[in-house]
């Protein structure tokens, strides 16, 4: 009984207790049915947004202000930040409320959800974060970019696909001593970047990583756990996809052909904290 209670009054406890639940709440209610691909403004508390859709903003919501899924420890006086895949700003916004003495590098490939981004980190006043139009690749140079008006770009050849500017991120890593925290979602390309700059990322100290393996392709999921091993990472694994009765429908992929979505979260431990 006690186990049924807590299940029914969590949402209301916390409704009463959490401002981003109310937000989440009021997306949820005012936003969960708009149109897609409608350019919209919200305003989320102290946050002000503009969004270029509001269904694929919720979730990310969710994830980042309510479940607080990015959150991490630094002990530096000014950590330094690296947000790849930062669509329109709110994991950079999140980075910049939780250290506001960090410096932020936020990464967006696709040019037209840049455009919000830079928007959203004007509007919001945040000085700490320098938006970087260029897509994080093993090389410089051009790299294709499948586009969908959202949060959904991909390195995934298709019809849509346009060219646009890449920076290998092992190089731009190499300028930093330590970094606090590395935020990766960038649709596919992780595990070319990831392999590229190996050497680089044992300065890290924590790292999320969200890995896809697309259909056609040999998963590659093994490798990335080897290599955050290698590093000194431990690490902890969320499913990013839901997936009914997985042994039957084994062939269910994303709109855009990935097979399996994981979040995955590494993190150096010291001796005294691994014990």
């Amino acid at each position: 009984m006690k186990l049924l209670v807590e299940k029914k009054f969590a949402g209301l406890y916390l409704f009463l207790t959490n401002s981003n639940y109310r937000h989440y709440i009021k997306l949820l209610t005012f936003y969960g049915n708009k149109k897609r691909f409608k350019t919209t403004e919200v305003k989320l508390g102290k946050i002000n947004l503009k969004l270029p859709d509001c269904r694929s903003f919720i979730p990310q919501y969710e994830d980042i202000f309510v479940e607080e899924n990015y959150q991490f420890e630094s002990y530096s006086e000014n950590p330094v930040i690296i947000d790849c895949g930062a669509n329109v700003g709110l994991s950079s916004i999140y980075f910049s409320r939780l250290y506001p003495t960090a410096t932020i590098y936020a990464f967006e490939a696709d040019p037209e959800i840049f455009k919000f981004l830079q928007s959203n980190l004007s509007t919001n006043k945040c000085s700490n974060i320098e938006a970087i139009n260029k897509a994080v690749w093993k090389e410089d140079g051009e790299i294709s970019l499948s586009t969908e008006g959202a949060d959904g770009a991909s390195v995934v050849y298709n019809e849509k696909s346009i060219k646009i500017p890449s920076i290998r991120f092992s190089d731009y890593l190499s300028k930093f001593e330590n970094i606090d925290m590395i935020k990766m979602d960038i649709e596919g390309a992780e595990y070319d970047v990831l392999m590229d700059c190996k050497d680089e990322l044992a300065k890290t100290q924590n790292l999320f990583i969200e890995y896809h393996s697309h259909k056609n392709d040999n998963q590659k999921l093994g490798d990335v756990l080897k290599l955050l091993e290698d590093l000194g990472f431990r690490y902890f694994i969320k499913s990013g996809m839901k997936r009914k009765i997985p042994l039957i429908n084994f062939e269910k992929t994303s709109s855009v052909g990935f097979d399996l979505m994981l979040n995955i979260y590494a993190k150096k431990l010291d001796r005294n904290e691994s014990n």
